[in-house]
């Protein structure tokens, strides 16, 4: 039996908060730096954390404010991983 349902409207039923924010991250880590990778030295996976914080700061994804601001932001985050 096939289900019929709208995933965008159960996405937003279980996101109950910074639909917006995490709509953009969403899209943002579908991008091949996100890709995990095995096997890189302590050099190679800072370097890779540093690109990926950057691409998330500069599309404004999450902000330091936001541990003041909107500490829900900051969770949103941690929940997409």
């Amino acid at each position: 039996m096939a289900l019929n349902f709208d995933a965008a409207v159960l996405a937003r039923t279980l996101d109950h908060d910074n639909h917006a924010n995490r709509n953009m991250l969403r899209k943002l880590l579908n991008e091949p730096i996100y890709t995990p990778r095995n096997d890189l030295t302590l050099p190679q996976e800072r370097d890779i954390a540093l690109k990926r914080l950057a691409k998330v700061t500069k599309a404004k994804g999450i902000s330091i404010f936001d541990f003041e601001r909107n500490p829900m932001n900051v969770m949103t985050g941690r929940r997409l991983q």
